[in-house]
């Protein structure tokens, strides 16, 4: 009994996790912002879950009223109370924004690799000179 109470922990805790990754994706996926709301306030909950299985209750508690009870419901008043207005032109900055975003950081992936293959290489470079600081015996 003792171990289907674990093997049932560890398979809540997956399906919460997957939950909240599901939940976050369509936070982020999602047009309409109430059911962006909503799924932000599913994602909050399954989060809290995922602390509450891993022992820290008290950072699950504060999650769910903190963050579902408080900061959702300022957000759902702000969305009712302003409405949804569309810009096209706003969509098209905030996709041109996240291009440029998803470039930088490409390139800097791309510079901080290249940057620790030739620092590499230089060590190697010095090592080749004069090995002898790096190889001494005592």
């Amino acid at each position: 009994m003792e171990s289907f109470l674990a093997g049932l922990d560890s398979l809540l805790l997956y399906v919460f996790a997957f939950c909240a990754l599901i939940g976050s994706i369509l936070v982020v996926a999602l047009r309409q912002p109430m059911r962006v709301a909503t799924a932000l306030i599913s994602t909050m909950i399954f989060l809290g879950g995922v602390y509450g299985l891993l022992g820290v209750h008290f950072i699950a508690a504060f999650q769910v009223l903190i963050y579902v009870g408080a900061v959702t419901v300022f957000m759902v008043y702000g969305i009712m109370l302003l409405g949804p207005n569309y810009d096209p032109a706003m969509l098209a900055l905030v996709g041109l924004v996240l291009l440029a975003l998803t470039l930088g950081l490409a390139i800097l992936v791309v510079m901080d690799r290249y940057r620790s293959e030739t620092e590499a290489l230089r060590v190697l470079s010095l090592m080749a000179d004069d090995p002898t600081p790096c190889f001494t015996t005592d």
